[in-house]
């Protein structure tokens, strides 16, 4: 027999598919050897074989054929089969996150020189793991195929495809009014000035209150102070916040007391505070003594008319001032003192003359000692 074939191909990438196309003249047995260890007896006809390289380099493959006739008589050809290392393009990479999105490219190719990626939106990078930054201005889930193109220092090309999920990020924002007010005023509306979008909202008014409409109704928060107002806006997968700060300023004092009247020197005076929305309060009494007690008491030992003024103190440090004009009059005390003549009578004609020298004195009581009075 003449032993003869061609094949299809005579070198590539792994894995290699090789039609070896029969043109055996004479032969009935056809005893192949692939060189790679595998063989196949068969009878005239055509075979494929599939070479692998599990290396870094070229391997090469002596491909035998040996024909035979049934009388025994042989013939041999040979072929040799260059098979190129493969090439494999694989990746791992964050596949969805919120806008903008950089997931994080990590390449674990083999055999791989050169890499194009096509980021899915219209976008070329090449090098091993690129740096890339989606954005989704929409309110909806945005999907994208990356696909990474590796190729040898021989030409052997490998594709990988990976989807990636870019989810929309709402945009938070509300204003709280009116910003500051003063108590017994508390009353605080709110505007949601958030993107457009079907948006999940989650508020937190600062008291303890919360809310998941997407404008809360107006809000009394019925007592003075500071209070952080938050918005959580939120998509099936990304939120945003916002906050604002509202003011509500404790009421203003009202200074207010009881107490005065008038005696003689000295005269002492209980003073009783009825301010209200007050901490804090300075008395001044009028004769130069002042006080910072709630509910004095004061000994006025200088007769006079005195003014006293009570300023209250409240918490966020306004004032307010109450005056009582003349609150207090203080008399001076009465002296009793006379004078009588002649001091020896002759009894009963002769009469004693009195001479009342007595000072700030309006009524007087007189007893002459002998069970008579005036």
């Amino acid at each position: 027999p003449i032993a003869q074939f061609t094949p299809d191909v005579l070198d590539g990438c792994a894995p290699l598919d090789v039609l070896f196309q029969d043109q055996t003249i004479g032969a009935s047995t056809m005893d192949w050897d692939f060189g790679d260890g595998t063989g196949q007896l068969t009878g005239p006809g055509d075979i494929a074989h599939t070479f692998t390289n599990t290396s870094a380099s070229t391997q090469y493959f002596d491909v035998e054929l040996i024909a035979g006739t049934d009388f025994g008589c042989t013939d041999t050809t040979l072929h040799t089969i260059g098979v190129y290392p493969p090439v494999t393009a694989l990746f791992t990479m964050d596949t969805a996150g919120c806008s903008p999105f950089s997931p994080i490219i990590t390449d674990l190719s083999q055999g791989a020189n050169n890499y194009l990626w096509d980021m899915g939106d219209g976008t070329l990078l090449v090098g091993p793991s690129p740096s890339y930054t989606y954005l989704n201005n929409t309110t909806n889930d945005q999907q994208y195929t990356v696909t990474l193109i590796t190729t040898s220092a021989f030409g052997c090309t490998d594709t990988l495809d990976q989807p990636i999920v870019v989810h929309p990020v709402p945009v938070a924002g509300f204003q709280a009014t009116p910003f500051t007010q003063q108590y017994p005023a508390s009353t605080v509306s709110f505007n949601n000035l958030s993107g457009p979008g079907n948006w999940n909202y989650s508020w937190d008014l600062g008291d303890g209150t919360s809310s998941s409409a997407q404008d809360p109704a107006d809000h009394d928060y019925g007592t003075w102070g500071t209070f952080t107002i938050s918005l959580i806006v939120s998509g099936t997968m990304c939120s945003d916040t916002a906050m604002q700060l509202v003011e509500i300023l404790p009421p203003p004092p009202t200074a207010s007391f009881q107490g005065g009247g008038q005696g003689c020197a000295p005269l002492t005076v209980q003073f009783t505070n009825t301010s209200v929305q007050a901490t804090n309060f300075q008395w001044n009494f009028g004769d130069g003594s002042t006080s910072s007690a709630t509910d004095p008491i004061h000994t006025y030992t200088v007769p006079g008319t005195y003014t006293v003024t009570l300023t209250a103190f409240g918490l966020g440090g306004s004032a307010n001032t109450y005056v009582q004009v003349d609150s207090v009059i203080v008399h001076p005390n009465a002296t009793a003192y006379f004078v009588l003549q002649p001091t020896q009578v002759v009894v009963p004609s002769q009469p004693v003359f009195t001479y009342n020298l007595s000072g700030n004195a309006t009524d007087f009581q007189w007893d002459f000692g002998d069970g008579t009075t005036s």
